[in-house]
């Protein structure tokens, strides 16, 4: 079964052109099928129903959401390389926190031998593991990052757990590497 349905505004939504205005008379006429129930049913509501207007806001919503998709991509690319940059740049402060921490904790003279081997074995196998925080024995991680880690996520939703655990590593790890070959 065939609806036939006049839609005043497909010019205008095709061709970029307001119908709204005043004395734009252009009419398109525009076929769709529809299932017999449906037809069936809209024959109870067809007093009271505008469907040439139904179909008119149903394809003009459906066009402008087609249009949003499609315009302003340069703005949207803009807009990725603009927030990439800045989740970048958060990591990398993240990570050289991390370092600087790794750097005072090594020379505070708080890590015993095994701290430095286990935290040499993790740094060897970062690359093995998705989370840095997996390469890393659990009591070097409690002992040395859980509390700082845990106060720098609360108090800042960008902050960056993996990059700051492997700044940390690294920052041990060059004072570790100083030391290492006169013990």
């Amino acid at each position: 079964m065939y609806f036939n349905v006049i839609l005043t505004e497909i010019m205008g939504m095709f061709f970029g052109c307001d119908s709204n205005v005043e004395g734009d008379d252009m009419v398109q006429r525009l076929s769709i099928s529809i299932p017999d129930s449906l037809h069936n049913r809209i024959q109870k509501f067809k007093e009271n129903l505008n469907f040439s207007k139904i179909c008119q806001d149903a394809l003009t919503g459906a066009v402008e959401m087609e249009e949003m998709k499609n315009t302003d991509i340069p703005e949207r690319d803009k807009m990725i390389a603009k927030l990439r940059k800045q989740k970048e740049e958060l990591t990398e402060s993240y990570r050289q926190e991390g370092i600087k921490a790794g750097i005072e904790n090594a020379r505070s003279g708080d890590m015993d031998y095994s701290d430095f081997v286990a935290i040499e074995e993790a740094g060897n196998a970062l690359g093995a593991y998705e989370y840095p925080q997996q390469a890393l024995d659990e009591a070097v991680f409690d002992d040395w990052l859980r509390e700082p880690i845990d106060d720098a996520e609360k108090d800042d939703r960008t902050f960056s757990r993996d990059a700051y655990i492997r700044g940390w590593v690294e920052g041990v790890m060059e004072v570790w590497n100083e030391v290492k070959d006169e013990i």
